[in-house]
């Protein structure tokens, strides 16, 4: 499955290993071969100008995520904007009834766990996600995951290099301490290139969180735009327990018409969760 990433034991017989057993870094490249190279800002340019072009999405795909203890795989509903609106409903497997709803409005979330009967409000920031999926990520960072983009760190050194084993690109990031490290690789196309992968390393090396695309696809947007958007994306946040989601994104539409109001919901008055009633 598409869901976890496998490290392997580097061997002289696999593909991009020495023969001393160790990991080729990326090759140099070669201009005649590839063409010129493109600069870490045009390539981080265009990454942003994917995030420019939606105004609003909405889809239906199928998650495999944790929920509550358990591992589901099930329908979710989801809308966003630009702005840190989000809506997500998560429907339960069997049967196709609300398992939970979770809105952001720009400046609060509220959120409504209907399996275990509580609720939980505050700000609307990298913790509203976690509610409902695990993961902790900014809203319009989620917005990003629909359309194959990627967050990009505060980054002041920066590098770009060829992957020939894979075939694609490798843009390295680095912020001003050194602090984190962001690696995004992507394949090149006529006119653009798809973003295959991002990850990002703290100062020791271990992954703050890494995220992959697969199956992209043409998508004409309801007003007349043309964007490349994956059909699987696979999100991982190793140093938290069971924080990962596969996203199969299915039925997705672009820049369609949302009401502000769908971002909010009246809380029912049930106990908070986490708290004895």
């Amino acid at each position: 499955m598409f869901r976890t990433l496998v490290i392997g034991v580097c061997l002289a017989v696999l593909p991009g290993c020495g023969c001393n057993g160790t990991k080729k870094g990326p090759a140099p490249w070669n201009v005649s071969k590839l063409g010129p190279k493109p600069s870490p800002a045009a390539l981080v340019g265009e990454l942003k100008a994917q995030l420019a072009k939606v105004t609003s999405y909405r889809a239906k795909p199928v998650m495999d995520y944790w929920f509550n203890k358990n591992r589901i795989k099930g329908d979710v509903w989801i809308m966003g904007k630009p702005g840190a609106k989000v809506r997500i409903n998560a429907l339960n497997p069997s049967g196709g009834t609300t398992a939970a709803d979770l809105a952001c409005n720009g400046k609060d979330f509220k959120f409504v766990n209907v399996n275990s009967n509580c609720q939980l409000t505050g700000p609307c920031d990298s913790n509203s996600i976690a509610q409902l999926l695990r993961i902790k990520m900014q809203p319009d960072d989620f917005l990003m995951l629909a359309i194959g983009s990627t967050p990009i760190i505060d980054y002041k050194t920066t590098k770009v290099s060829w992957d020939d084993g894979a075939k694609l690109i490798v843009l390295e990031l680095w912020n001003a301490d050194k602090s984190a490290h962001q690696t995004v690789k992507l394949r090149k196309r006529k006119a653009s290139h798809d973003m295959v992968s991002s990850e990002v390393k703290d100062a020791a090396g271990k992954t703050d969180w890494k995220m992959r695309n697969k199956d992209f696809k043409e998508l004409k947007t309801k007003d007349g735009k043309t964007l490349r958007v994956p059909g699987k994306t696979n999100y991982v946040q190793p140093k938290q327990k069971n924080a990962d989601v596969l996203v199969y994104w299915d039925k997705v539409d672009m820049n369609i018409d949302i009401d502000n109001a769908k971002f909010d919901f009246k809380l029912p008055g049930i106990p908070t969760c986490g708290k004895k009633p």
